[in-house]
């Protein structure tokens, strides 16, 4: 169908960021066919999904730590 792949890049003022891209190709009677495509900046994307996998791995090394049962609710 198409191509989607994420990259990181060195933006000189901006730092380091990460840019998913996703393309495909639109026939063309006859021709080779066009590439269609968007690049998207996920740098704020990148970085919640790394805090998240971090707390998630906080809870669980607590989780399989703790020789009791912990339950947290909120009313």
């Amino acid at each position: 169908d198409g191509l989607e792949f994420e990259f990181r890049v060195l933006h000189p003022a901006r730092g380091e960021r990460w840019v998913l891209s996703r393309s495909r190709v639109i026939p063309d009677d006859g021709g080779p066919g066009r590439l269609v495509g968007i690049a998207l900046d996920v740098t704020d994307r990148k970085a919640a999904d790394d805090r998240l996998r971090a707390s998630e791995a906080r809870f669980r090394a607590l989780a399989e730590t703790v020789p009791l049962v912990v339950w947290i609710s909120a009313v």
